[in-house]
């Protein structure tokens, strides 16, 4: 794999050490990924500016969890990386609503 570009070398370590964080996506892999993540960005940014609506809170978990079952719903399971960036990335906002309530 080339490095990535505007890495170059970075010390000792090349930019093609950097290749677990660049997965091997399908198309429904890479659009569900990318989807889920701007509307996890949405969702902080309105957690951000009302911090004591409760609703923001619910939202990031039931988003968690339509995140943590896409691998299985959008067939990308197969794909290690992609799957696994879904599963811990969809399991997060539950864990830590888990903690704040419980």
């Amino acid at each position: 794999m080339a490095p990535v570009a505007g890495l170059g070398d970075v010390g000792d370590r090349r930019a093609d050490d950097l290749t677990p964080i660049v997965v091997t996506t399908s198309t429904a892999a890479l659009w569900t990924l990318i989807v889920f993540g701007v509307l996890f960005a949405a969702t902080a940014l309105w957690s951000l500016a009302s911090p004591g609506s409760v609703a923001s809170e619910y939202v990031h978990v039931a988003l968690g969890v339509l995140l943590f079952i896409s691998p299985w719903v959008f067939a990308y399971s197969g794909l290690g990386g992609a799957a696994w960036t879904s599963w811990v990335a969809g399991s997060r906002p539950c864990r830590g609503h888990v903690r704040m309530r419980g």
